[in-house]
């Protein structure tokens, strides 16, 4: 047993409370969250990508454009669940306020909680359809696509500006939320999963603009060579965010394991030492 286990030196161990049970079904609650949350933003991701190429596709004479994209219910049923997982999310971030006041974390999670409550309110805001490649369309927008024309989306929010607003939200309450874990695990004096926790912060603060950066190289390739195919010009961009997304999950999943292993070990003692 290393020395940075919570069961090494577990006479000076702190006193275990009966709410840091509910913060361990709270790290529970956020690896599955977590992990709903991003099956649907890849569903919804791919879905996108799918509805926007078969909408870029030649138009056929007397053939609409709602009978060339894919079926609003799988759009929707996307959504659900990546708004499914980010409620689990939300409802995991309350529990963590649940922590003893003796530990000195309760700020961190409630900032955690509200900046990924902000989030799912700037989310909300955002259109569907034109996100999709279905733009919202007058009468006249209408008449243009029936007449070969190019339709003219109707946007009533600032689509970029609330995408940034909601990124940064979702990324300052993850900021919270592992700088709440550094301090549970200081609390525990558990110097391993609080080395971890740090660099998974630095990693986090790093991964964000290279995948927004990722994302502009992308509308710029797209912008300048209008021929070049999908795969190509935007296969790339995607398949270097699933990798950054990928491994800081895999990264996050290791960090919540070791918090209620170390949760559960200072409950064992607790008992055995009562």
């Amino acid at each position: 047993m290393s020395a940075d286990s919570p069961a090494a030196g577990s006479q000076s161990m702190p006193p275990f409370p009966p709410a840091w049970r509910s913060v361990s079904f709270g790290a529970n609650l956020l690896m599955a969250g977590t992990l709903v949350f991003v099956a649907g933003l890849l569903a919804l991701a791919v879905l996108v990508m799918l509805n926007s190429q078969l909408f870029s596709q030649p138009r056929v004479e007397g053939m609409e454009n709602r009978d060339r994209t894919l079926p609003a219910f799988l759009l929707a049923a996307a959504f659900l669940v990546l708004m499914g997982g980010a409620l689990l999310v939300q409802a995991s971030l309350c529990l963590f306020c649940l922590a003893p006041s003796e530990s000195s974390t309760r700020t961190f999670a409630l900032a955690s909680a509200v900046c990924w409550l902000l989030f799912l309110v700037i989310t909300l805001q955002l259109p569907l359809a034109p996100m999709a490649g279905m733009p919202l369309r007058s009468r006249l927008a209408d008449q243009n696509f029936r007449q070969g024309l190019d339709p003219q989306p109707i946007l009533f929010v600032n689509v970029f500006g609330f995408t940034m607003a909601g990124l940064m939200c979702a990324a300052a309450s993850e900021c919270f939320a592992l700088t709440y874990v550094c301090g549970v695990a200081h609390y525990f004096r558990n110097d391993r999963l609080a080395r971890s926790g740090r660099r998974l912060l630095a990693y986090r603060i790093v991964a964000l603009p290279a995948c927004v950066m990722a994302g502009f190289v992308q509308g710029f390739i797209a912008e300048t060579w209008h021929g070049m195919d999908w795969y190509w010009a935007e296969a790339p961009c995607v398949i270097l965010i699933l990798v950054i997304m990928g491994f800081g999950l895999a990264w996050l999943w290791r960090v919540l394991a070791e918090t209620r292993r170390m949760l559960r070990a200072a409950e064992e003692i607790a008992t055995e030492g009562a």
